[in-house]
């Protein structure tokens, strides 16, 4: 899009704690520990915690991972679902006003489309709109800070942190590309001349092997073609 920087976003599996019977998620969490981990400790990389409302976020374990790979919390953005199914009486106000725990990026309210709108094929659109009515109607969140919020509100400030980033790790990403291109080329430089790839680079290669040969032949020396006689023979 002309109007943001474009994000790339990889979505990682959850930490598996126990297998699920007849399935082949793995037993140990190590193995999907690592592989995130190798994401989210890349300090270029945005971290989207997202964890659900309704569980207690002292005891959520992306966050206590996300803490651990982004030490500063320069670049961890907390991101609560399942808000319109927490407990009657209960609300997240004080976790989206980072009250809770504190990210320095913050934390975002969504309200996804439920299975049963994706069954019936509610489109995105339209989900984004009945997840705008829902908070503008409530009792509590219609009063916090429209930043606060919404997957617009997420999206927005997603492109604003990425694209801050981007310009503060450019220069090392400029240099890093730099290097690696000119490692490529002294590779490729060993390699030696390319082979050809069209035909009339084909026919010139050949025209030129044939001239080279014939000339050789014909200052060739008796020594020069005893040699060659040798060299034939085996």
């Amino acid at each position: 899009s002309y109007t943001c920087p474009e994000l790339t976003l990889i979505d990682l599996p959850g930490i598996t704690r126990i297998q699920l019977k007849d399935s082949d998620q793995p037993k140990d969490k190590k193995i999907t520990t690592d592989m995130a981990k190798r994401y989210c400790g890349d300090e270029r990389t945005i971290i989207l915690c997202v964890v659900a409302a309704n569980i207690d976020l002292t005891t959520s374990e992306s966050l206590k991972y996300a803490q651990e790979w982004d030490k500063n919390m320069i670049r961890t953005i907390g991101v609560l679902t399942k808000i319109d199914i927490m407990d009657t009486g209960t609300n997240c106000k004080k976790a989206l006003m980072n009250q809770e725990v504190f990210l320095k990026l913050g934390f975002v309210g969504v309200k996804n489309r439920s299975q049963q709108d994706i069954n019936d094929k509610m489109r995105v659109q339209r989900g984004l709109d009945a997840e705008k009515q829902w908070f503008m109607n409530h009792p509590i969140y219609r009063s916090l800070p429209k930043d606060c919020y919404g997957t617009d509100t997420l999206t927005q400030k997603l492109s604003r942190i990425m694209y801050a980033h981007i310009r503060v790790n450019l220069p090392d990403i400029t240099k890093e590309v730099d290097e690696k291109l000119k490692a490529v080329e002294e590779r490729i430089k060993d390699l030696g001349t390319p082979l050809p790839t069209t035909d009339g680079q084909r026919m010139q290669m050949l025209w030129a092997m044939t001239v080279s040969y014939t000339h050789l032949r014909a200052h060739e020396t008796r020594e020069d073609l005893v040699c060659r006689l040798l060299l034939e023979k085996q």
